[in-house]
C-alpha cells in the first residue's frame, strides 16, 4: 500500500492501505493526518526520518507500531521518497507501507527460543540428517562434556559417546530417524577422557514440505541420578539384612527365653527346697554324725548331696 502525502496530510491512497488502516473509505481517509496512523512513540521518529528525504530520494525501510482506524495496531515497514518536479523540489511524499506483524511475531518467537536455548540447563545439540557433526550446541551441553560451545562446533557426535558405547552409535540414529524420536540411556566422554552416564532425547526436525532435516537431541547428565540410586538400593540391601538379623534373633530368643524361664523357676522353687535339705543333712551330722548319714542314705536308696554341685547350681541360678 502507499500513501501519498503534501505536508503530513493524506491525498492518496490506494486500496491496500485503506485496508491495511481500516479506513471505512477512501473519503474518509483523505485529508487525514498521517501522524495519526503512527503510535505517538514513533511519531517523532518518523517526522524525524521525512526531513532527512529534503536531501535523499530515498528513506527506509523503517518500522514503526501502525495504528488501525478500528483502534487495534499492527507491526508496520515503511519506505519513504519524495515526489519532485523538474527543477528538484519536492511536490509529494509519497510512503510504501507494510504489515510485518507475523514476521515481527516469528522473530519474537525465534528469540524466545534462542533465549531457552543458551539459557537451558540441560544439553541440546542440532546437527544435520545425514551427517554425524554438531552444526549449534548450547552452553549446558558444551559444559558437561568440558568443551566450549564453539569447540563443539563441527565436532562429530560420536566422539563424544564412550569407547563402550560407540558401536550403537549407528543403531541409534537409525531407530531415531525411523520412529522420529527416540530416548535412551547412553554413556559420553568428557574431554578429560573421564565419563558419565546419560539420557539422550532425539527428534527430528523437518522443513515446510515435511522432510526432516536436522536432528534435534536434548540431553541429560544422569551422574546424580544413578549415585541416588545406588544409595537407594545400598539402603535396600541393609534394610534386608536388618530383616535378616531380625529373623535370626527371634529364633535365638524363642528358646533362650524358654531357658530364661526355667532358671526362674529354678530360683523361686528348687533353690529353697535345696537350703532345706542342706539344713537338714547339716542338722543330722550334728546330731548323728556323718556315719549315721551315710547309713539313712543307704536305707532310702539316694546318693549324698554333693555340698559344691549345690553351691554351683545355687551360684549359677542367681
Amino acid at each position: 500500500p502507499f500513501i501519498q502525502l503534501i505536508s503530513y496530510t493524506a491525498s492518496q491512497l490506494n486500496e491496500r492501505a485503506i485496508e491495511l488502516y481500516r479506513f471505512e473509505s477512501r473519503e474518509s481517509a483523505l485529508g487525514l493526518d498521517a501522524r495519526e496512523l503512527v503510535s505517538e512513540a514513533d511519531v517523532q521518529k518518523i517526522a524525524g526520518m521525512w526531513h532527512l528525504l529534503i536531501d535523499n530520494d530515498r528513506l527506509g525501510p523503517i518500522e514503526y507500531t501502525g495504528l488501525r482506524r478500528d483502534g487495534t495496531r499492527f507491526w508496520g515497514e515503511s519506505t519513504s521518497s519524495f515526489i519532485r518536479d523538474l527543477e528538484g523540489n519536492p511536490q509529494a511524499l509519497v510512503s510504501v507501507s507494510r504489515d510485518i506483524t507475523a514476521r515481527k511475531e516469528a522473530e519474537e518467537e525465534l528469540r524466545r527460543w534462542a533465549e531457552v536455548f543458551a539459557h537451558a540447563q540441560w544439553g541440546v545439540a542440532i546437527g544435520r540428517v545425514g551427517a554425524e557433526t554438531l552444526e549449534l550446541v548450547n552452553p549446558a551441553f558444551a559444559l558437561m562434556h568440558g568443551y566450549s560451545s564453539d569447540e563443539l562446533v563441527g565436532t562429530s557426535a560420536i566422539e563424544l559417546r564412550a569407547d563402550e558405547t560407540r558401536s550403537f552409535f549407528e543403531s541409534d540414529l537409525c531407530e531415531a530417524e525411523r520412529a522420529e524420536h527416540q530416548t535412551f540411556e547412553t554413556v559420553h566422554r568428557r574431554k578429560d577422557g573421564t565419563i558419565f552416564p546419560c539420557m539422550v532425547s532425539m527428534s527430528l526436525l523437518k522443513d515446510s514440505s515435511g522432510v526432516a532435516t536436522h536432528r534435534l537431541v536434548n540431553l541429560q547428565d544422569l551422574t546424580s541420578q544413578k549415585a541416588l540410586q545406588a544409595q537407594l538400593a545400598q539402603s535396600d540391601r541393609m534394610a534386608t539384612v536388618g530383616m535378616l538379623a531380625a529373623g535370626v534373633a527371634h529364633e535365638i530368643n524363642n528358646p533362650l527365653t524358654f531357658m530364661l524361664y526355667g532358671v526362674e523357676d529354678i530360683r523361686e522353687n528348687v533353690i529353697p527346697l535345696i537350703e532345706t535339705l542342706r539344713c537338714c543333712q547339716d542338722v543330722i551330722v550334728a546330731e548323728l554324725g556323718e556315719q549315721r548319714l551315710e547309713q539313712l542314705h543307704g536305707e532310702i536308696g539316694v546318693e549324698p548331696f554333693d555340698g559344691d554341685i549345690l553351691d554351683e547350681l545355687v551360684e549359677s541360678a542367681h
